[in-house]
């Protein structure tokens, strides 16, 4: 499974965050995201039907393209993340739709 993680990226396997380094396609090199994190080399994306999941993506302000804007960063950087749930790919807080429609009248 070839994802489009970018360094820098934290991603999350199995409950545990880490940090990309490089991403090689299928795989790539992470850091675990803690001090001191060792780095894992190769990190595969998808191991046994588990995938990664994109946790936050850090970038200059210019850079995120959302679909709506996040309430916290004020900048349009959330994604859907699931039915009626809205992401921020900056900050990585997760929204209500129903908060985000009733904040915005």
């Amino acid at each position: 499974m070839e994802n489009d993680f970018k360094p820098e990226d934290i991603i999350e396997y199995c409950n545990e965050q880490y940090e990309v380094i490089i991403n090689y396609g299928n795989s790539g090199r992470v850091r675990e995201n803690c001090k001191d994190g060792y780095i894992i080399d190769p990190f595969y994306w998808e191991i046994y039907g588990e995938k990664c999941k994109l946790i936050s993506r850090k970038c200059n302000d210019s850079d995120y393209i959302g679909d709506r804007e996040c309430p916290e960063c004020e900048i349009d950087s959330l994604i859907e993340s699931s039915l009626g749930k809205w992401k921020c790919l900056k900050c990585g807080k997760e929204f209500d739709e129903n908060w985000l429609d009733d904040s915005e009248e």
